[in-house]
């Protein structure tokens, strides 16, 4: 997830969610290795890259007043989407896609396909609920 302050987005998210309000998300983690290549989909380069380790994210969601339901590290099913796409995309260019954004889709696949492949990054999707506040109704 590449969003510098998410602290701050999380209170607020957890503000505005209601007692036993759930929240689900997939995000991309850094993993164990510093070995990033630029570009990649969500940066141009390190100053621009803001992903957490698992980790930390999982202990300030913790922080925030969110509880844990469910952790899944899907890396390696989005290195099998990807690669089927990327072999899919190298016959024929399709009418909508990420073109539309970027110029070098293909180098910025490849470097993040490298980086799941290799352990700089780690693809989740997590469950959280947001524990009984003060005052509030369960749904």
């Amino acid at each position: 997830m590449n969003i510098k302050n998410k602290n701050r987005v999380f209170r607020e998210v957890h503000r505005v969610l209601q007692s036993h309000g759930i929240l689900a998300l997939e995000a991309l983690m850094s993993g164990s290795k510093e070995e990033t290549l630029f570009p990649v989909f969500w940066a141009d380069s390190p100053a621009v890259s803001f992903l957490s380790t698992s980790d930390s994210f999982r202990q300030m969601m913790t922080e925030t007043g969110f509880k844990e339901f469910a952790w899944n590290d899907v890396t390696q099913h989005s290195i099998e989407r990807g690669r089927k796409q990327q072999a899919a995309s190298a016959d024929a260019s399709p009418t909508l896609g990420l073109h539309l954004f970027y110029s070098d889709v293909p180098r910025r696949a490849e470097n993040t396909l490298q980086g799941w492949e290799n352990g700089t990054y780690v693809d989740i999707c997590a469950v959280y609920t947001v524990q009984s506040k003060e005052g509030a109704v369960p749904l």
